[in-house]
């Protein structure tokens, strides 16, 4: 068993959860951007421009679209933030598609050992 297995887990709901702006969060969106060359690197650019940190970024094919990929991304801050409607505001300008998967509570999870 490999020490650096992460192990993810999604809880599905149909009304999302308000999470307060006193607990760390994440939220998670899927964007597809065009296939212009610096199309990503100008997403991720809105990121920076508003000091939010991502935490992960993962590519997947667009089936059906060849040489196409969607990316989803996790960002540290709350979904209901100013900071991040402003940046959702302008990725929305930007991007081909962009999908709000969720916002949720963030925990810094210490790996357990296999026993």
């Amino acid at each position: 068993v490999s020490k650096r297995q992460i192990t993810r887990f999604l809880v599905l709901a149909r009304k999302a959860i308000n999470v307060s702006d006193q607990v760390p969060a994440k939220t998670t969106l899927l964007i597809a951007t065009g296939q212009q060359a610096g199309a990503l690197v100008e997403a991720l650019l809105v990121l920076r421009n508003h000091n939010l940190i991502m935490t992960k970024l993962e590519s997947r094919p667009i089936h059906g679209n060849p040489w196409e990929e969607m990316f989803y991304l996790d960002i540290q801050a709350n979904l209901e933030s100013q900071v991040m409607q402003s940046a959702l505001k302008e990725l929305g300008e930007i991007t081909r598609s962009m999908k709000v998967l969720g916002c949720y509570p963030s925990e810094n999870v210490v790996p357990v050992e296999p026993a």
